[in-house]
């Protein structure tokens, strides 16, 4: 990859071998090539996506997340990766109840694909945790004083009102749709 002599194709970074090299990087202690492969993730952030790609692509938002924590924290390369991190975290919110849908769809799907746990690691994990909990609110039904429902979560994806076990109906709710 550094050698300036040979086939050009075969000295370029791509997402194809982003993974491996970053490894081989960690492992050898190359900085240089850590700050390419950073440099690399900077440049391509915009091809990043958790809708579009599979858990094993590090065009995976998770996937490329797991792959900074593991290999890219170290304190020279955060200027490079604090824009691919802005686009990691959002896209774990939302702006509407459709958009929230979605994103709770897919990662419902990507959580429960049995490779999961070995590809994205623990901080990421919590993060996506984090982000499918973090406005989750019990209303409580003022009748029978039981939770009815989750306010802010994905199953709430309309502004019509609802109806408590208890029979008593709820009006519209306020509520934000972040992630």
């Amino acid at each position: 990859m550094l050698e300036t002599e040979g086939p050009a194709e075969g000295a370029l970074l791509c997402w194809d071998n982003l993974k491996a090299v970053v490894q081989l990087a960690d492992k050898y202690d190359m900085a240089a090539v850590r700050c390419i492969c950073a440099s690399f993730l900077s440049i391509h952030r915009a091809e990043i996506g958790l809708l579009v790609h599979d858990l094993n692509s590090p065009k995976n938002d998770l996937n490329a997340a797991s792959l900074i924590d593991r290999y890219l924290t170290y304190p020279k390369l955060e200027s490079f990766l604090a824009p691919v991190n802005q686009v990691i975290s959002k896209s774990l919110q939302a702006s509407s109840a459709t958009e929230a849908n979605k994103v709770v769809s897919r990662l419902r799907k990507l959580t429960d694909m049995p490779d999961y746990p070995e590809l994205i690691n623990t901080s990421v994990q919590t993060r996506v945790l984090k982000a499918l909990t973090r406005d989750l609110v019990p209303v409580v039904c003022p009748w029978c004083q039981k939770a009815s429902r989750l306010w802010g979560s994905a199953s709430d994806a309309n502004d019509k009102a609802f109806e408590c076990k208890c029979g008593a109906n709820f009006g519209n709710l306020p509520h934000r749709w972040t992630l």
